[in-house]
C-alpha cells in the first residue's frame, strides 16, 4: 500500500463499493468524482483507497479501518459511509453477507449448522438497543481516529438510522439526512408510492440487482459528489436532504438506467426481468452480484 502521495481513504458498504474499471459509467461513482475534484483542486496525485464491500457490516469496516489506520498521514482525506446497525459479519470469507435480513445471503453457506445458529441469532438474541450501541461506538471510534491522524474527513450516513438528540455525527460539521432516502425517492418522492414502484422495478423487473451505479442515478451521483468535495475542503455541513433528483426511475425507463453498470456490462436482463449471464443462462440474485469477481478468477 503506497503512501507516498496523499491520499483519500473510503470506507462503507455497496453505497461507496467500486465498480470494475472496464464499464464506462464507473467513473461516475460519486466517490471517483470527489477523487478527481481533490486531485485537481490540488494539482497533485492523490491516491484513492477504496476498503468498502458491497453488503458489508460495522465489524468489517472497523476492521479495515484498523488496517489502513498505519498508513494514514496527516492531511490526507478519510471517507467513513455508515452502514445498516443491524448487520453482522457472521461468515468471514463473506463480508456481503452482512445485511442477515436479506434473501439470499447468508442462508446459501455450505454449513447449515452456522445458517441455523444466525437465524437463531436474529429470533432470539438480536436487540436495536445493542445495535445502537454498536453504531454510536463506531462513530465515535470514527471522529477519534481522524481526529488523532489529523484527517480531513467526513461521516456519511447510509441509512436512516436513530441518532442521539443533541450529539451530532461530526462535532464540527452538521450532517443531514442519508444516501437510502436519496436512493429510494429515485422511484418517488411519496413513500407510498416510491414503496410499491421499488418493489416492481427492484424485485420484478432488475430481480433484487440494482442496476443503478451504487444506488444513484447519474444526476445524484453528481450532487453527492460536490457536496462531500465541499465538506472536505471547507467544513461546510453535508445537506443530503434537499435538491436531489426525484422520481426519476420508472416502469418506462427501468431498463435504460445506467447501462454502464457492472450487471449490464456482464449480464443482460431479458424483458421478463430474468438477469442472465453471457452464455443466456438465468442467474440468481446472489449470483449476478459476485459474478463479475467470478469472470476474473
Amino acid at each position: 500500500m503506497s503512501t507516498t502521495n496523499n491520499n483519500i481513504w473510503l470506507f462503507g458498504d455497496s453505497f461507496t463499493a467500486g465498480q470494475p474499471e472496464d464499464p464506462p459509467a464507473a467513473s461516475l461513482s460519486w466517490f471517483r468524482q470527489v477523487h478527481a475534484k481533490i486531485s485537481q483542486t490540488l494539482r497533485k496525485d492523490i491516491d484513492l483507497h477504496n476498503f468498502s464491500a458491497t453488503g458489508s457490516s460495522i465489524e468489517y469496516t472497523f476492521k479495515n479501518i484498523l488496517q489502513a489506520i498505519p498508513h494514514m498521514q496527516p492531511g490526507d482525506f478519510a471517507i467513513f459511509q455508515l452502514t445498516q446497525s443491524s448487520r453482522r459479519w457472521f461468515v468471514k470469507d463473506r463480508p456481503d453477507w452482512g445485511n442477515i435480513h436479506m434473501h439470499e445471503g447468508y442462508n446459501l453457506h455450505d454449513i447449515k449448522p452456522v445458517v441455523t445458529a444466525i437465524d437463531m441469532y436474529k429470533e432470539h438474541l438480536q436487540d436495536d438497543l445493542n445495535d445502537q450501541a454498536l453504531y454510536q461506538s463506531f462513530i465515535g471510534f470514527c471522529n477519534y481516529i481522524a481526529s488523532i491522524k489529523r484527517l480531513r474527513y467526513v461521516i456519511i450516513p447510509g441509512f436512516p438510522e436513530a441518532h442521539i438528540e443533541g450529539i451530532p455525527v461530526m462535532p464540527h460539521v452538521e450532517v443531514l439526512g442519508n444516501l437510502t432516502k436519496i436512493s429510494t425517492e429515485e422511484f418517488g418522492s411519496d413513500p407510498d408510492e416510491h414503496t410499491n414502484l421499488w418493489k416492481q422495478i427492484m424485485i420484478k423487473k432488475w430481480q433484487g440487482c440494482d442496476q443503478r451505479l451504487n444506488h444513484l442515478s447519474p444526476e445524484n451521483h453528481e450532487q453527492v459528489a460536490y457536496r462531500v468535495y465541499e465538506t472536505l475542503m471547507t467544513g461546510m455541513k453535508l445537506d443530503l436532504i434537499s435538491g436531489f433528483k426525484k422520481d426519476c426511475v420508472n416502469l418506462d425507463n427501468w431498463k435504460e438506467t445506467n447501462k454502464g453498470n457492472i450487471y449490464n456490462h456482464v449480464l443482460s436482463i431479458d424483458e421478463d426481468g430474468n438477469v442472465r449471464d453471457p452464455d443466456g443462462d438465468i442467474v440468481n440474485t446472489m449470483q449476478a452480484s459476485h459474478w463479475w469477481e467470478a469472470m476474473k478468477k
